[in-house]
């Protein structure tokens, strides 16, 4: 009896999750509106396909990774350090570690870096788990890696580097459209720099002259000075 009630959980399963996939909306001769996962009859009219959950699931990471995921999970701590952060990365992602990328240039994260190390901040930083291993010696590295469980090579499923790529795209576009919407600070500052007053881009009109009387005196209540001879 149990075997046959699995068998019908996994008929049911497999329904249920070609029916998320695809589905029909049809009308029939009557003008009756229907929608089901499996194809209209010849007199159906105004077929429509309705595609849902066209994106694959992710992969799960295979046991051996998913345990050490979880028991010591990764973060590196780089920046545009060069050989020494590219290695660090190039190290990750031969053995194929799944872990956290977060840029040392920001003062926070350094806060974040300085808490763990007790010290000066060094890039690049790995922190698994609860350890931390400050700049990159590939055997130190390494021997932090086996220790935590980590494979020796990747055994990543083919997707996870696109995914993982498309993820950081989505992030760098989204933290370029962020910094482009701030406001100039260096613009704001010279506008302030002439006494205070914003610069506005329009020049300030000139004094207007003091009136002058037909003689060439200046007129009744002008002062005498503008415009004088000494």
């Amino acid at each position: 009896m149990k075997p046959i009630v699995f068998c019908m959980a996994l008929v049911l399963m497999a329904t249920t999750s070609a029916s998320a996939r695809q589905l029909y909306r049809w009308v029939d001769p009557s003008g009756r509106v229907f929608y089901t996962d499996k194809l209209p009859p010849k007199e159906a009219r105004s077929i429509e396909q309705k595609k849902l959950g066209d994106r694959p699931p992710e992969l799960p990471l295979p046991y051996e990774l998913q345990r050490a995921v979880k028991s010591f999970p990764v973060v590196l701590y780089a920046s545009d350090c060069g050989p020494p952060c590219d290695d660090a990365r190039q190290l990750l992602d031969q053995r194929g570690v799944p872990h956290e990328d977060r840029d040392a240039r920001d003062p926070v994260i350094r806060q974040e870096m300085a808490r763990f190390t007790g010290g000066p901040v060094e890039v690049p930083l790995m922190l698994v788990g609860r350890s931390a291993v400050k700049g990159f010696e590939p055997g130190e590295w390494n021997r932090t890696l086996d220790a935590a469980g980590y494979p020796k090579t990747s055994i990543l499923p083919p997707t996870f580097a696109a995914e993982k790529a498309a993820k950081q795209k989505a992030a760098a576009a989204a933290a370029a459209k962020a910094e482009a919407g701030k406001p100039d600070i260096a613009k704001l500052d010279a506008g302030q720099s002439d006494g205070g007053k914003p610069d506005t881009g329009v020049a300030e009109a000139a004094p207007a002259p003091a009136p002058v009387s037909a003689e060439g005196a200046p007129a009744r209540g002008a002062n005498p000075d503008i415009g004088a001879t000494r």
